[in-house]
């Protein structure tokens, strides 16, 4: 939903041919831990209400003397810790609770959500492409990726976020072929392996390659 705004209020200035949405893991995480996208989460909401200016002020001015700087340490050990020690928990009115959740809502949350994008491109004679979201999610999980879901906000069962991972993505494939929506489906291509991905979803250098090149190649057919 937050990308529905960023191309209604930013892309669609720049006058694209075509749009491409890939979003599964975000959504899915806002619907199970607050149950909607109109939610009040410290970080997540759809509007953050910020009244705290010396904050914003401070950050503002590190962001325009320091950028690059900033962008090269932040991720270091020590910033890292300075940086989460600050850091407002975005999950504290669920950690450690166990996830109760109506996979129907889900579903229909996040099937309305594409049909927004669809119908905001449509809107704007723009072509709207959705992708799905390669994953890590085996159905036996490697030891890295099952520590890395252990060590997640709240308690739910690994083989159930699998299911509605996988069931987003199936979600995406449907909303493309029922909409005649062009479908990139890079969950079906990228190898869950780390040769080409870093954790659950994010791909390193090899799989991004690898991911541009089927993208492009999909694009290629559908832009003039």
């Amino acid at each position: 939903m937050h990308s529905n705004v960023i191309l209604l209020t930013k892309v669609f200035g720049l006058k694209p041919h075509a749009a491409v949405l890939m979003e599964n893991i975000n959504d899915l995480t806002i619907l199970l831990y607050d149950g909607t996208y109109y939610n009040r989460n410290p970080t997540r909401s759809l509007i953050i209400d910020n009244n705290n200016t010396s904050v914003l002020r401070a950050r503002a001015f590190k962001d325009a003397l320091f950028p690059h700087l900033w962008l090269a340490v932040r991720n270091f050990a020590f910033f890292r810790k300075v940086r989460d020690f600050f850091a407002e928990d975005e999950w504290s009115h669920i950690r450690g609770k166990q996830i109760e959740y109506d996979k129907d809502r889900l579903f229909r949350e996040f099937s309305q959500s594409l049909l927004v994008f669809i119908g905001l491109c449509r809107s704007r004679e723009v072509v709207p492409v959705l992708m799905t979201q390669p994953s890590r999610l085996t159905e036996i999980p490697n030891p890295f990726i099952s520590k890395e879901f252990e060590s997640d906000q709240a308690s739910i069962f690994y083989v159930h976020f699998r299911y509605l991972h996988n069931a987003f993505n199936q979600l995406i494939r449907e909303t493309g072929r029922q909409h005649r929506i062009h479908v990139i489906d890079l969950a079906d291509r990228i190898p869950q392996t780390n040769e080409y991905m870093d954790d659950m979803v994010h791909m390193n250098e090899k799989g991004s390659m690898l991911a541009a090149q089927y993208i492009s190649d999909a694009l290629v057919a559908i832009i003039p």
